[in-house]
């Protein structure tokens, strides 16, 4: 699920998604390499979704052109 293709309802969601994962790291309550763990949990949980192969990696750009 990339998040610039989101539907108006979606694409909030992986603001909020980003933001949790984000703010959890700056406050000492998530390390970087629990990231792909808590996200995974946090799309099963927002999307009703399970990924095919887990996220492996946090930090991609994913804005705009470079959308991954």
């Amino acid at each position: 699920m990339i998040r610039v293709e989101s539907d108006e309802v979606n694409y909030n969601l992986h603001i909020l998604l980003r933001f949790e994962t984000e703010t959890a790291m700056l406050e000492g309550r998530l390390r970087v390499e629990e990231a792909p763990e808590f996200r995974n949990a946090k799309i099963q949980e927002y999307f009703g979704i399970s990924r095919p192969r887990p996220l492996k990696a946090y930090c991609r750009i994913s804005t705009g052109p470079w959308a991954l």
